[in-house]
């Protein structure tokens, strides 16, 4: 929660020593929703640098499919809302359908705020390019 609540002030490097810190705690844990969480934020906070963007990325598509895997519908969404931001980030083709369609999955499974931050990426960058 620290790790995000850095990233959202910009504050990279607290976020990204806040990340090494969990990750040391997590070491042997064997709580998954913890472990989805790690991930997540953990690739966010690795994109920032666009060096790490490519491989945060795979490390959400694997996220994705773990949390699919075990029924953890709300850290998929939220992995996959990651993914796209990341996405996004690289200019990936396809990202902007991936996050139309994350939205509108999201939003018929009542994760409101994931489809209104879904829909809002894809707004931003429709007016980074206007």
């Amino acid at each position: 929660m620290l790790a995000r609540a850095l990233l959202a002030q910009e504050n990279v490097a607290a976020a990204q020593n806040e990340v090494q810190h969990a990750k040391q705690l997590l070491r042997d844990n064997q709580d998954l929703r913890q472990e989805f969480e790690f991930q997540i934020t953990g690739a966010l906070v690795a994109a920032k640098n666009p060096l790490n963007a490519t491989a945060a990325a795979k490390t959400l598509a694997g996220t994705v499919i773990e949390a699919k895997k075990f029924g953890f519908v709300g850290y998929q969404f939220h992995a996959r809302l990651a993914l796209g931001e990341i996405e996004m980030q690289l200019r990936t083709p396809g990202a902007n359908a991936h996050l139309n369609q994350l939205q509108r999955e999201a939003g018929a499974k009542g994760f409101v705020l994931v489809a209104s931050k879904a829909a809002s990426a894809t707004k931003a960058e429709i007016r980074g390019h206007t």
